[in-house]
């Protein structure tokens, strides 16, 4: 089963969206800001780790063992490799491939890649009424079960 992890997040990102989101979910002053701020930033890595496409410039790793083939999946969209290595560490070669997913020249093992996403415009216009829905749930407390809800409209 592969692993993702995010490793960095896009500094300022939200701060653009902050007074949309206020609007959108009725927040009238600002005495709230770094939580609502914070809501979106959770909200946005959600919605695109659902999406399979980024939003904002993330860094991830992702551990996995390459298909038979060699290929590994990278999620969110894929973009910018910057690394790819064994567990401990070690250099594996690899070229990218289109659709988001890199030919590694290493079998059997579970590599690392690291990379960073490329945010797709369109898809993000498409995408932020989500991340307001998300984020104002987590606002208003409500359950898992909702807030799954909202990230299967992303499919």
């Amino acid at each position: 089963m592969p692993r993702l992890e995010l490793i960095s997040f896009e500094d300022g990102f939200c701060r653009p969206l902050l007074e949309q989101f206020k609007q959108y979910a009725s927040v009238p002053d600002d005495s709230r800001d770094a939580l609502l701020e914070s809501l979106l930033k959770t909200a946005v890595i959600k919605v695109q780790e659902s999406a399979g496409t980024a939003l904002a410039v993330c860094t991830y790793r992702v551990t996995a063992v390459p298909s038979a083939s060699g290929i590994v999946r990278l999620y969110v969209g894929g973009g910018d490799i910057a690394s790819v290595e064994t567990e401990d560490g070690a250099a594996v070669g690899f070229d990218p491939l289109p659709g988001g997913k890199v030919q590694v020249y290493r079998r059997g093992a579970a590599v690392r890649v690291e990379y960073t996403t490329i945010p797709s415009e369109g898809e993000r216009e498409r995408l932020l009424p989500t991340v307001f829905r998300y984020a104002t749930a987590l606002y208003d407390g409500e359950d898992s079960g909702v807030l799954n809800q909202i990230l299967m409209e992303v499919l």
